[in-house]
């Protein structure tokens, strides 16, 4: 966790200054491996921490990955408005949170690595996992085609402006960040099993409605349902896996997460080429089967 924090920091720190495109291709190469390595092992410490606790914590963490993205944005907007050299801009933001990553290293869960099992460097889930695989890539399909489509949807299929697009996908953002801080008493309450079958359902239903309304605040509202669908999918996965007997929690994210991610990687693409030959339209309402095959596999799930 703390070499993927301070490779993810120090990469953006040259970000910035990559004069040449090529430059660029290669330190966003290394920016995106990092911030996995980051990824997979901090929510491995969430898991272990998640352990120490009677009561569903996961997704409360996962809301704070949100907040930061919000907070991202609206710093990045300053810095525009400001006239900051984006290279300068990058920089401090890499010293503050490497300052933060040294300061708060010594609270983290001391967790001590496996040795028992040797492991191949490339390694698909095993059959236990799949389930979980699955889940997280109909998930991850579907939040991604949200970053990258809602906003085209809204100008070319029911030709709003730009400032209106950027207003659908606020909406979408702050459903899956509210999403996120609710879920822990949603799971508390109903059980996982239960939360992840639901969000499948609101995912199906926001995309029906998204697909089918002419009008643009109809649309709103299932933008609205896929926010909070999508929003505790992944971190209700993660630590459910991080519960199964047969591999500790960072091999056990690595594994899912091999497969989960091509959802995040390979659908939106897929996206643009279904529209280019049909519609758009037609294109979101393939994914809305996304979320019926979450509920599918979440009804599947054996909890430990």
């Amino acid at each position: 966790m703390l070499i993927g924090a301070l490779m993810y920091n120090g990469v953006l720190a040259f970000m910035g200054f990559s004069g040449y495109t090529w430059v660029l291709g290669i330190v966003l190469f290394f920016f995106g491996s990092s911030r996995n390595l980051m990824n997979l092992s901090i929510n491995a410490q969430a898991i272990g921490v998640q352990a120490l606790y009677t009561r569903s914590i996961m997704s409360s963490f996962h809301a704070i990955w949100s907040m930061a993205g919000f907070a991202g944005a609206a710093f990045g907007y300053l810095m525009v408005t400001l006239n900051v050299i984006p290279g300068w801009h990058l920089l401090g933001v890499s010293l503050f949170l490497t300052a933060l990553t040294l300061f708060y290293y010594k609270d983290v869960l001391d967790q001590q690595p496996d040795h028992k099992v040797k492991r191949s460097i490339f390694t698909l889930p095993p059959k236990g996992m799949l389930i979980f695989s699955f889940i997280c890539f109909a998930s991850m399909a579907c939040e991604n085609t949200m970053y990258d489509w809602s906003g085209i949807y809204i100008r070319q299929v029911l030709h709003g402006t730009k400032g209106v697009a950027t207003i659908a996908f606020v909406v979408y953002m702050v459903a899956m960040t509210s999403g996120r801080f609710i879920g822990d008493r949603m799971a508390d309450r109903f059980g996982i099993r239960r939360v992840l079958a639901a969000s499948g359902l609101l995912i199906t239903a926001g995309f029906v409605i998204i697909v089918g309304s002419p009008f643009i605040p109809i649309t709103l509202i299932g933008y609205l349902l896929t926010g909070f669908g999508v929003s505790c999918v992944v971190p209700f996965v993660f630590s459910l896996a991080g519960k199964m007997p047969m591999s500790n929690p960072g091999a056990a994210l690595a594994s899912i997460s091999s497969l989960g991610y091509l959802g995040f990687l390979l659908v939106p693409p897929m996206i643009g080429y279904v529209a280019q030959a049909t519609s758009l339209r037609v294109s979101f309402a393939i994914i809305a089967l996304m979320g019926l095959l979450m509920v599918r596999l979440s009804s599947r799930i054996q909890i430990p």
